[in-house]
């Protein structure tokens, strides 16, 4: 009996530490990455030649290049798309980089 009970408490701490450790790496992983080491994070140059070879030279390449947490300083995030602009004025904005972006807005 007492040999049950050990192995369902092993087993409880061993499942609360599987379970637990990937979570709290996984919130501190993009906190914690500089600017240089995060994937999500460009150089507005570097943004700009990237959106001109996939898009073409006649491609709005500054459109697509926002600076937002957690990029900082120089550092923005290159969107594939761009901003849209929008004809009315939503919280006295008219360019949005995402659908989540206008949602907060309205």
């Amino acid at each position: 009996m007492k040999l049950a009970i050990f192995k369902k408490i092993i087993l409880f701490f061993a499942l609360a530490v599987f379970l637990a450790l990937p979570v709290s790496v996984f919130a501190q992983s993009e906190k914690a990455l500089k600017p240089e080491e995060n994937p999500l994070c460009w150089k507005k140059g570097d943004c700009q030649q990237a959106r001109q070879n996939v898009l073409g030279s006649d491609a709005k390449a500054g459109a697509g290049w926002v600076q937002e947490a957690p990029c900082l300083n120089e550092w923005g995030k290159c969107l594939a798309a761009g901003a849209t602009a929008t004809t009315i004025s939503l919280g006295g904005r008219r360019q949005f980089t995402d659908i989540g972006d206008y949602i907060k807005s309205v």
